[in-house]
Order: C-alpha cells, then structure tokens, then sequence
C-alpha cells in the first residue's frame, strides 16, 4: 500500500497543479480572482511597511475638475450630456484581469439599479462607449472620461471611459479593488451625464471613496425623465473631459 502511495501521490499533486494552470489560463472568473487576491495581498502588505517604516500612504496628486461639480440642489434639468434614452451599447477593452472585473461589477452595479442600462457588446463598431484602460503617472487621474456631445440636442454621439493602471494597479497608492470598482462607477457615472458632487456620492470628486448612491440614482432618474427627453436635429459636436 505504501509503494502505491508513494506512485499515486506525486501523479495527484501533477493534476492537480495542472488543473490549477488550465484554470487560471482559461477560466476567466479564476483569472480574475487569483489577480485580485493577490492585488490585495500587495496593499496589505504596503501597509505593513508603512506601519514598520512611519511612512504614510502616498497619495497620488490627481487632477480635480470643476468645471462639472453641482450644487446642493442640482436638479439635472439642465444637463451637460445624457444620452437620448436610459441606455447605451459599451464595449470593454480591458486585458488587466483586476481592472477588467472591476469595470464589469461597476457596469453590473448600474444596471442593478435599474436607473440606467449599459449593454456589453462584442464589437467596439457596435459601442456607444468604450470602456478602456491608460497606463499614464503624469496623466494624474485615476480615472477619465472624454465624451462627444451634439452641442444641439445635449445628447452623448460617444464617450470614451478611461481606468488609469498607473496609480489604480499601484501598491503605492493602496487602491482597494473596492475603491478601483467605486472609481469605475464614477466614470460611468460621467458616461451617463453625472455631474461632480461634494455631497456623500459616487461623483465626488476624488471618485473612489463611495460607491453608488441612493442620490446617484435619483439624479439619473432625474436627468432621464421625460421633461429632459426633448430634442433637436442640430448635429454640430462638443467635446467634454471629466479628470478623477
């Protein structure tokens, strides 16, 4: 029995790693997973060294922009951009496994809510978004929106979402994959005609400290109801850049 143990032992050991790479490679929830475990494993232990070492947590000098923040009382009746209805085609051009499933729970998260419906499309041709990544320190952002807007009507002709790999993937900056998700539904955020908010919101400017609001889906309620659905046949385009 032990002579056998010894042959069958190793051979359980060999398929068992092998099933463990085949799943990594093929399987994409176990590809995320393992990339987000370890991701985590690194903040937590950037933030023992800080502990052992007095330094405090860097923070990266991002960009905050005004020109969308709202008052108190916003009431989204004259909105910067929107689409023409609750819904938009978004293509996701990810290969980062951590920032890849945190732009499908951000994209998730929104259409839970029912406020507002993204529909992930194979094709970037057939997007209305698209959902895509930069790796840039000097960009200071973690996260960017630029979006093309029918300077007649208000509405969204495209947006382009962008998650920041330099400071979001970065140790360093101890970007949680709660607080890359939180960052994600703020873009998205943009993408669908929020505003920047100081109130207890995903729009805050700093983006990352909250996820999505009860306020958040009121406003896009809001900003979709049928007073704001007017529209004219101008074409002429502006563009619109939301820094976060």
């Amino acid at each position: 029995m032990k002579k056998y143990s010894k042959l069958f032992l190793p051979l359980i050991y060999s398929l068992i790693f092998i099933t463990a790479i085949w799943s990594y490679q093929n399987i994409e929830t176990v590809n995320s997973n393992t990339n987000i475990f370890i991701h985590e494993v690194q903040i937590h232990t950037q933030n023992i060294i800080n502990q052992v070492t007095g330094k405090k947590k860097q923070k990266p000098k991002l960009t905050k922009d005004n020109s969308q923040r709202t008052e108190k009382k916003a009431t989204y009746s004259k909105p910067v951009g929107k689409w023409p209805t609750n819904s938009a085609t978004i293509f996701i051009n990810i290969k980062d496994p951590v920032l890849r499933s945190a732009a499908k729970s951000a994209i998730k998260a929104w259409n839970d809510t029912g406020s507002f419906t993204f529909h992930v499309v194979k094709k970037q041709k057939d997007a209305n978004i698209l959902f895509t990544t930069i790796d840039d320190d000097k960009d200071r952002a973690a996260g960017l929106t630029e979006a093309n807007i029918n300077s007649g009507n208000g509405n969204f002709i495209y947006v382009r979402v962008e998650l920041n790999s330099a400071y979001l993937l970065n140790p360093v900056y101890g970007y949680s994959q709660r607080r890359i998700i939180n960052t994600a539904e703020h873009e998205l955020g943009h993408a669908i005609g929020l505003h920047h908010t100081d109130n207890i919101s995903v729009m805050q400017p700093t983006g990352s400290n909250y996820p999505i609001q009860s306020t958040d889906i009121q406003n896009v309620k809001l900003l979709y109801s049928r007073k704001n659905t007017a529209s004219t046949s101008s074409q002429s385009q502006t563009n619109t850049t939301n820094n976060n």
